[in-house]
């Protein structure tokens, strides 16, 4: 029997041993340890949403991690999403870009998905790098994307190429951008 089989037996007859546990899972898995975190999560059962929202607030950057991942595999109900506002409105990137993914897509509003992508290219992280985040980009979101590019090409900064393809598709007129990029490439001559 493995150290997880009996981390796993462990938790299943005595749901308050994941406080330890689930800590101690990166040192003796290793690489491994989010998907052996995720099975100690499994493992709560009907206690998964009593002990949930204090691992995480517990727990290392690592172990959010890990709870952020498996969040689309678990029945976390109204907590998991708790979790995930709270990832997204931190400034580490690790944990924003854990925090978008399937579950996250499914339960974000349009609003707060809108701010998720915006959150993302405010921290440069290439949207691309995300998966699935530019399929989740809406109308809204390449309107703030266009406002957002203007502003940096007003200040001669670079726009990210991710958020060229979101306001392409959807047709937002970039003409005062154009104008911008003309008129400063004209000063410079």
């Amino acid at each position: 029997m493995t150290w997880l089989d009996d981390a796993t037996a462990t938790v299943k007859a005595d749901p308050a041993k994941i406080r330890t546990l689930f800590a101690m899972a990166g040192r003796k898995v290793g690489d491994g340890a989010n998907h052996a975190r995720l099975q100690l999560l499994q493992a709560l059962g009907d206690h998964l949403n009593d002990e949930l929202a204090d691992l995480y607030r517990f727990g290392d950057a690592n172990e959010r991690i890990a709870i952020l991942l498996a969040l689309p595999e678990l029945d976390s109900g109204g907590v998991g999403m708790v979790i995930v506002r709270d990832a997204l409105r931190t400034n580490d990137v690790r944990l924003v870009m854990a925090a978008l993914n399937q579950y996250s897509y499914e339960q974000l509003g349009a609003s707060e998905m809108d701010h998720a992508v915006m959150k993302c290219v405010f921290m440069d992280v290439p949207l691309e790098s995300v998966p699935g985040l530019v399929d989740q980009a809406r109308q809204s979101t390449a309107t703030m994307l266009r406002d957002f590019a203007l502003e940096r090409t007003v200040a001669g900064r670079d726009v990210q190429p991710a958020v060229w393809t979101i306001i392409n598709r959807f047709g937002i007129d970039t003409s005062e951008i154009e104008a911008t990029k003309r008129k400063k490439k004209g000063k410079g001559s």
